[in-house]
Protein backbone atom coordinates (compact mmCIF):
# COMPACT_ATOMS: atom_id res chain seq x y z
CA UNK A 1 0.00 0.00 0.00
CA UNK A 2 3.31 2.11 0.68
CA UNK A 3 4.20 3.57 -2.63
CA UNK A 4 7.68 3.35 -1.78
CA UNK A 5 7.86 -0.15 -0.62
CA UNK A 6 10.26 -0.68 -3.48
CA UNK A 7 12.37 1.66 -2.44
CA UNK A 8 12.72 0.06 0.85
CA UNK A 9 13.33 -2.68 -0.68
CA UNK A 10 16.30 -2.06 -2.22
CA UNK A 11 17.19 -0.26 1.04
CA UNK A 12 16.80 -3.54 3.42
CA UNK A 13 18.87 -5.33 0.08
CA UNK A 14 21.85 -2.85 0.00
CA UNK A 15 22.21 -3.49 4.31
CA UNK A 16 22.49 -6.93 3.63
CA UNK A 17 18.74 -7.90 5.02
CA UNK A 18 18.83 -11.89 4.92
CA UNK A 19 14.93 -12.21 4.44
CA UNK A 20 13.07 -9.54 2.57
CA UNK A 21 9.12 -10.52 2.05
CA UNK A 22 6.26 -8.92 0.79
CA UNK A 23 2.58 -9.99 2.64
CA UNK A 24 0.53 -9.04 -0.47
CA UNK A 25 -3.15 -9.52 -1.83
CA UNK A 26 -1.69 -10.71 -4.78
CA UNK A 27 -3.14 -8.12 -7.21
CA UNK A 28 0.10 -6.32 -8.19
CA UNK A 29 1.85 -9.47 -8.87
CA UNK A 30 -0.37 -10.54 -11.23
CA UNK A 31 1.59 -8.82 -13.81
CA UNK A 32 5.27 -10.75 -14.10
CA UNK A 33 7.19 -7.74 -14.81
CA UNK A 34 5.96 -6.23 -11.57
CA UNK A 35 7.05 -9.73 -9.29
CA UNK A 36 10.32 -9.24 -11.47
CA UNK A 37 10.29 -5.78 -10.46
CA UNK A 38 10.52 -6.73 -6.73
CA UNK A 39 12.33 -9.67 -7.06
CA UNK A 40 15.46 -7.86 -8.66
CA UNK A 41 15.48 -5.16 -5.97
CA UNK A 42 15.83 -7.95 -3.64
CA UNK A 43 12.73 -9.25 -2.35
CA UNK A 44 13.45 -13.04 -1.87
CA UNK A 45 9.61 -14.06 -0.52
CA UNK A 46 6.09 -13.28 -0.73
CA UNK A 47 3.14 -14.09 2.08
CA UNK A 48 0.03 -14.32 -0.24
CA UNK A 49 -3.31 -13.87 1.21
CA UNK A 50 -5.90 -15.83 -0.41
CA UNK A 51 -9.19 -17.07 1.13
CA UNK A 52 -11.13 -18.89 -0.65
CA UNK A 53 -12.70 -18.90 -4.13
CA UNK A 54 -13.97 -15.72 -6.60
CA UNK A 55 -17.09 -14.29 -4.57
CA UNK A 56 -15.80 -15.45 -0.95
CA UNK A 57 -12.37 -14.17 -1.38
CA UNK A 58 -13.14 -10.81 -3.31
CA UNK A 59 -15.62 -10.21 -0.27
CA UNK A 60 -12.93 -10.57 2.46
CA UNK A 61 -10.69 -8.81 0.88
CA UNK A 62 -13.16 -5.49 -0.21
CA UNK A 63 -11.69 -5.53 -3.79
CA UNK A 64 -13.87 -7.26 -7.11
CA UNK A 65 -12.19 -9.92 -9.27
CA UNK A 66 -9.46 -10.07 -6.82
CA UNK A 67 -9.40 -13.69 -7.35
CA UNK A 68 -9.21 -13.72 -10.98
CA UNK A 69 -6.09 -11.37 -10.33
CA UNK A 70 -4.52 -14.06 -7.53
CA UNK A 71 -5.04 -16.77 -10.14
CA UNK A 72 -2.50 -14.84 -12.72
CA UNK A 73 -0.29 -14.31 -9.18
CA UNK A 74 0.15 -18.02 -8.20
CA UNK A 75 1.24 -18.70 -11.90
CA UNK A 76 3.99 -15.98 -12.02
CA UNK A 77 5.07 -16.75 -8.01
CA UNK A 78 5.54 -20.72 -9.39
CA UNK A 79 7.34 -19.82 -12.69
CA UNK A 80 9.61 -17.36 -10.20
CA UNK A 81 9.98 -20.44 -7.48
CA UNK A 82 11.48 -22.44 -10.58
CA UNK A 83 13.97 -20.27 -11.47
CA UNK A 84 15.21 -19.58 -7.94
CA UNK A 85 14.31 -22.34 -5.61
CA UNK A 86 15.03 -20.38 -2.90
CA UNK A 87 12.57 -17.81 -3.16
CA UNK A 88 9.88 -18.46 -0.09
CA UNK A 89 6.18 -18.65 -1.25
CA UNK A 90 3.83 -19.04 1.44
CA UNK A 91 -0.20 -18.22 1.90
CA UNK A 92 -1.97 -17.01 4.73
CA UNK A 93 -5.65 -18.00 5.08
CA UNK A 94 -8.23 -16.39 7.54
CA UNK A 95 -10.48 -18.35 8.68
CA UNK A 96 -14.38 -17.49 8.49
CA UNK A 97 -17.82 -18.66 8.77
CA UNK A 98 -18.14 -18.43 4.80
CA UNK A 99 -14.67 -20.83 4.01
CA UNK A 100 -14.61 -23.07 7.21
CA UNK A 101 -16.32 -26.29 6.47
CA UNK A 102 -14.64 -25.94 2.53
CA UNK A 103 -11.19 -25.53 3.00
CA UNK A 104 -9.76 -28.61 2.78
CA UNK A 105 -10.49 -28.06 -0.80
CA UNK A 106 -8.53 -24.47 -1.01
CA UNK A 107 -5.38 -26.69 0.41
CA UNK A 108 -6.17 -29.65 -2.24
CA UNK A 109 -5.88 -26.67 -4.54
CA UNK A 110 -2.65 -25.11 -2.66
CA UNK A 111 -1.05 -28.97 -2.84
CA UNK A 112 -0.34 -28.29 -6.89
CA UNK A 113 1.48 -25.03 -6.27
CA UNK A 114 5.51 -24.64 -4.45
CA UNK A 115 4.40 -23.41 -1.32
CA UNK A 116 6.94 -23.32 1.05
CA UNK A 117 3.59 -22.88 3.92
CA UNK A 118 -0.24 -22.16 4.27
CA UNK A 119 -1.22 -20.78 7.06
CA UNK A 120 -4.61 -20.81 8.28
CA UNK A 121 -5.20 -18.06 10.72
CA UNK A 122 -8.33 -16.46 12.85
CA UNK A 123 -10.41 -13.63 11.85
CA UNK A 124 -7.85 -11.11 14.52
CA UNK A 125 -5.17 -10.98 11.74
CA UNK A 126 -7.54 -8.82 9.55
CA UNK A 127 -7.41 -5.34 11.42
CA UNK A 128 -10.07 -4.35 8.86
CA UNK A 129 -12.73 -5.74 10.98
CA UNK A 130 -13.99 -4.60 14.07
CA UNK A 131 -15.20 -6.85 17.34
CA UNK A 132 -19.51 -6.63 15.65
CA UNK A 133 -18.18 -7.77 12.64
CA UNK A 134 -15.90 -10.68 14.01
CA UNK A 135 -18.98 -11.94 15.82
CA UNK A 136 -20.76 -12.73 12.56
CA UNK A 137 -17.50 -14.00 10.72
CA UNK A 138 -15.36 -16.19 13.63
CA UNK A 139 -16.10 -19.93 13.60
CA UNK A 140 -15.53 -21.84 16.85
CA UNK A 141 -12.47 -24.09 17.28
CA UNK A 142 -15.07 -26.84 18.01
CA UNK A 143 -16.82 -26.13 14.81
CA UNK A 144 -13.54 -26.07 12.56
CA UNK A 145 -12.71 -29.65 14.39
CA UNK A 146 -13.35 -32.11 12.30
CA UNK A 147 -12.78 -30.88 9.15
CA UNK A 148 -8.67 -30.65 10.20
CA UNK A 149 -7.89 -34.13 9.55
CA UNK A 150 -8.80 -33.82 5.84
CA UNK A 151 -7.05 -30.55 5.00
CA UNK A 152 -4.19 -31.92 6.17
CA UNK A 153 -3.99 -34.53 4.60
CA UNK A 154 -4.51 -32.71 1.50
CA UNK A 155 -1.88 -30.39 2.25
CA UNK A 156 1.04 -31.28 4.22
CA UNK A 157 2.83 -27.80 4.16
CA UNK A 158 -0.74 -26.47 6.08
CA UNK A 159 -0.05 -24.20 9.48
CA UNK A 160 -2.35 -23.49 12.06
CA UNK A 161 -1.44 -19.87 14.12
CA UNK A 162 -2.80 -18.72 16.56
CA UNK A 163 -4.67 -22.14 17.29
CA UNK A 164 -4.53 -23.72 20.62
CA UNK A 165 -3.32 -27.42 20.83
CA UNK A 166 -6.48 -28.40 22.88
CA UNK A 167 -8.45 -27.96 20.34
CA UNK A 168 -6.22 -30.33 17.85
CA UNK A 169 -6.21 -34.63 17.87
CA UNK A 170 -3.39 -35.15 20.09
CA UNK A 171 -2.03 -37.31 17.28
CA UNK A 172 -1.97 -34.17 14.88
CA UNK A 173 0.81 -32.78 17.44
CA UNK A 174 3.68 -33.46 16.80
CA UNK A 175 3.42 -32.49 12.72
CA UNK A 176 1.99 -29.06 13.61
CA UNK A 177 4.62 -28.32 15.74
CA UNK A 178 7.41 -28.40 12.69
CA UNK A 179 5.25 -27.33 10.12
CA UNK A 180 4.89 -24.02 12.51
CA UNK A 181 8.82 -24.47 12.59
CA UNK A 182 9.96 -24.75 9.54
CA UNK A 183 13.67 -23.92 8.47
CA UNK A 184 14.10 -20.72 6.53
CA UNK A 185 11.46 -18.97 8.81
CA UNK A 186 11.77 -14.93 9.36
CA UNK A 187 8.44 -14.51 10.59
CA UNK A 188 10.37 -13.47 14.20
CA UNK A 189 12.57 -10.83 12.29
CA UNK A 190 9.12 -9.74 10.96
CA UNK A 191 7.78 -8.69 14.37
CA UNK A 192 5.35 -11.05 14.67
CA UNK A 193 5.24 -10.61 18.19
CA UNK A 194 2.83 -7.92 17.69
CA UNK A 195 0.06 -9.98 16.24
CA UNK A 196 0.72 -12.38 19.45
CA UNK A 197 0.32 -9.13 21.57
CA UNK A 198 -3.33 -9.64 20.80
CA UNK A 199 -3.08 -13.81 21.61
CA UNK A 200 -3.13 -14.84 25.28
CA UNK A 201 -2.98 -18.16 27.34
CA UNK A 202 -5.80 -19.02 29.80
CA UNK A 203 -5.15 -20.24 33.53
CA UNK A 204 -5.42 -23.83 32.93
CA UNK A 205 -3.23 -23.52 30.01
CA UNK A 206 -0.07 -23.64 32.40
CA UNK A 207 -0.49 -27.12 33.03
CA UNK A 208 -0.38 -27.64 29.30
CA UNK A 209 3.27 -29.78 28.48
CA UNK A 210 2.87 -28.45 25.24
CA UNK A 211 2.35 -24.12 26.49
CA UNK A 212 6.03 -23.31 25.34
CA UNK A 213 4.90 -24.63 21.42
CA UNK A 214 0.91 -23.11 21.16
CA UNK A 215 0.48 -20.55 19.43
CA UNK A 216 -2.61 -18.96 21.95
CA UNK A 217 -5.90 -18.09 21.67
CA UNK A 218 -6.93 -14.19 20.07
CA UNK A 219 -8.46 -12.29 22.88
CA UNK A 220 -10.67 -11.22 20.42
CA UNK A 221 -12.05 -14.77 19.76
CA UNK A 222 -12.74 -14.68 23.57
CA UNK A 223 -15.23 -11.96 23.33
CA UNK A 224 -17.17 -13.95 20.70
CA UNK A 225 -17.24 -17.29 22.55
CA UNK A 226 -16.48 -16.65 26.38
CA UNK A 227 -18.31 -19.73 27.12
CA UNK A 228 -15.89 -22.26 24.98
CA UNK A 229 -13.42 -24.52 27.50
CA UNK A 230 -9.97 -25.15 26.56
CA UNK A 231 -9.10 -27.79 28.89
CA UNK A 232 -6.18 -30.56 28.39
Amino acid sequence: MDKNLLTYIKYCNEKGFIDIRVHTNGLHFSKYENLLEYYNSGMNGVILSIHWYWKVHDLLVWVNWAFDKIKLTLLNLTKLKKEDRGFVFDTNTVLTKLNFNSLHLLFKFFSYFPITRSQIVQLYSLYLFDIKEKKSLYVSYDDFYKFIPEIISNNKNVTFENFPFCKFNQKYWDFIIKRQKYDNDAYWNMGEWFEESDCTFLDNCSSCSYKDDCVWIPKDYLKVYPWEKFII
